[in-house]
């Protein structure tokens, strides 16, 4: 495996231009990393080309020079590539990625969800390094990219090992989170992440800022059900769940809600702190008016959950409510927390 040399001297290929992947290559362009950024919006790569890649918000404000261009365009092979897309995109990315990919190369899932077990059928366990972001970021337009409150950036070997190459990864996030580790135990972090996260995509259901659904006492009930039900899972997969950015699992699993509750409000201070209101997921349901990728970051959840023979209903409620309001079936803000919480009951 590389080293932190290698990875320091060769050509990165950042695949996905949005606010993961435009945050991470701007601040390694910044940094004197030659970077090639790809993504299939021609505006954004177009914008980029000619301008630069601006990078605003409380890590700075500066414009990066690199290269951006389209799938189709990519020449050559790549020994490190952060694979920023959507987890519904993961597959299609795979696909160009791949032919690029050096035998001795590794994919890192800058991507919310458990995309890590797709990439890996395809790459290879070998090749595929697995990472838990938790940084606010958001693109405005074409050419530009906000950054928002820092959080945890942890990454690590889908085996556990601690490696010369992860070691050299971590070293260049660093560049722009100062407080990026590696850890033995990515798979603990990456299923606390979609605990944690899945309170953000029940918040996307209602027009309110998502503090105000993390520090809303009269839904702590739907809050606990949640994320117990994601817990559940984890649990039954063999993982120790990990802790970050106010979220402690063991919170929701000593049967204490008042535990639970406390944790609760520390998430919402997060939350409180962030320049980005409002989810992404909200943003694509209520502003963009497209399909969101929760469902494909659920999926593997709810298949692990089939598979135990465990009932997650709100779960899957939640997914069934996010697809209507994409269908047009539903509006949000018109009581579909209410329809969630009802879910509750058929626990059991």
């Amino acid at each position: 495996m590389l080293d932190i040399a290698t990875y320091s001297s060769r050509p990165i290929l950042v695949w996905g231009g949005g606010a993961i992947g435009g945050t991470v290559a701007g601040f390694l362009a910044r940094h004197g990393r030659h970077v090639d950024l790809v993504d299939v919006d021609h505006a954004h790569i177009d914008a980029i080309n000619r301008k630069g890649l601006r990078i605003t918000g409380r890590r700075g404000d500066f414009v990066a020079r690199l290269a951006a261009k389209l799938p189709s365009e990519i020449e050559g092979t790549y020994r490190l590539v952060f694979l920023c897309v959507k987890a519904d995109q993961t597959e299609r990315a795979i696909a160009g990625i791949v032919p690029a990919l050096a035998g001795d190369g590794a994919i890192v899932s800058m991507q919310n969800g458990l995309c890590e077990h797709a990439i890996a059928q395809v790459a290879g366990a070998h090749r595929t390094i697995g990472a838990t972001i938790n940084f606010g970021a958001y693109r405005t337009e074409p050419g530009e990219v906000v950054v928002g409150n820092p959080g945890k950036v942890v990454l690590g070997e889908l085996d556990g090992a601690m490696t010369a190459r992860l070691d050299g990864i971590v070293g260049l996030l660093r560049h722009f989170e100062p407080k990026a580790r590696a850890t033995t135990n990515i798979w603990g972090f990456l299923w606390g992440k979609l605990a944690y996260s899945v309170l953000i995509k029940a918040s996307a259901l209602d027009d309110a800022p998502m503090v105000e659904f993390f520090s809303n006492s009269a839904r702590h009930r739907l809050h606990l059900s949640l994320i117990r039900e994601v817990l559940a899972v984890a649990r039954a997969e063999g993982i120790t769940v990990e802790a970050f950015d106010g979220f402690d699992p063991r919170a929701f699993e000593t049967g204490d809600d008042a535990d639970a509750i406390s944790c609760l409000n520390r998430m919402a201070g997060f939350f409180s702190a962030s320049t980005k209101p409002q989810s992404t997921i909200w943003q694509d349901l209520v502003v963009l008016r497209r399909r969101t990728d929760a469902p494909a970051q659920l999926a593997p959840c709810i298949e692990a959950a089939a598979a135990h023979g465990l009932a997650v209903p709100v779960t899957r409620k939640l997914i069934e409510l996010i697809r209507a309001v994409e269908d047009g079936r539903a509006t949000t803000g018109g009581g579909l927390h209410d329809v969630l919480e009802s879910t509750i009951s058929l626990k059991g």
